[in-house]
């Protein structure tokens, strides 16, 4: 049922303009503009808090793809880099690693970045690719946070333009948690639909057991 569900939810367009009956009651719980950058601290907060996220999302007119997206290495004896590593793996079969420093992605038919497997990470919701981006633009530009909506459900979008890819990430009104995100390149454009997952604090090292938000 659930995966009925997420394939229904990745299906749901994105609007831009808040064009739906009943929006207006909405707009009550919106921040101002000058707290966009409030917004957007919030929404990397809760990203940083997860240590799985789940997803499902399509690119362009092509199937809908499950993932799930593991911060850091998990191992024993990570990596130096562990830290800013992300693996997202995908029910198609596929696995892609991306590493900090540098923007190397492996498992994606080589190791420097193309738009393809960075789209499917951003989609994914991968913490260590999509909390950086969002972290960026706070530190260096005005944040852009527009009423929206996304999932059939009204959303904050935040507008994140980053060097091969146009970022949206989609948060709850009220919260500011993350739900959704959009990704668009000159090439590749896709929804996604993600749930983010905290690891249990009794079991920090056992990456499959975990307690959802």
């Amino acid at each position: 049922m659930r995966r009925v569900l997420l394939t229904i939810a990745v299906a749901c367009a994105v609007a831009a303009g808040a064009t739906t009956a009943g929006w207006g009651l909405q707009a009550a719980i919106l921040p101002p503009p000058a707290q966009s950058a409030r917004v957007a601290a919030n929404a990397v907060s809760w990203l940083l808090r997860s240590g799985l996220v789940e997803s499902a999302y399509r690119i362009g007119s092509g199937p809908v793809v499950h993932g799930d997206c593991l911060q850091g290495w998990p191992s024993a004896r990570p990596r130096r880099s562990s830290s800013q590593a992300a693996i997202l793996v995908l029910d198609t079969g596929g696995t892609l690693v991306y590493l900090r420093p540098g923007l190397r992605v492996f498992g994606a038919g080589g190791d420097e970045p193309s738009p393809l497997p960075l789209v499917q990470l951003e989609l994914g919701g991968c913490v260590n690719v999509v909390a950086p981006r969002i972290a960026q633009v706070i530190q260096t530009t005005h944040v852009r946070v527009e009423r929206s909506f996304a999932a059939g459900h009204p959303a904050l979008a935040i507008l994140v333009p980053t060097r091969l890819t146009r970022l949206t990430v989609y948060v709850t009104p009220r919260t500011f948690k993350p739900f959704a995100i959009g990704v668009g390149s000159p090439r590749y454009s896709g929804l996604s639909r993600i749930w983010l997952i905290r690891a249990a604090a009794s079991h920090p090292a056992r990456s499959r057991e975990m307690v959802a938000e």
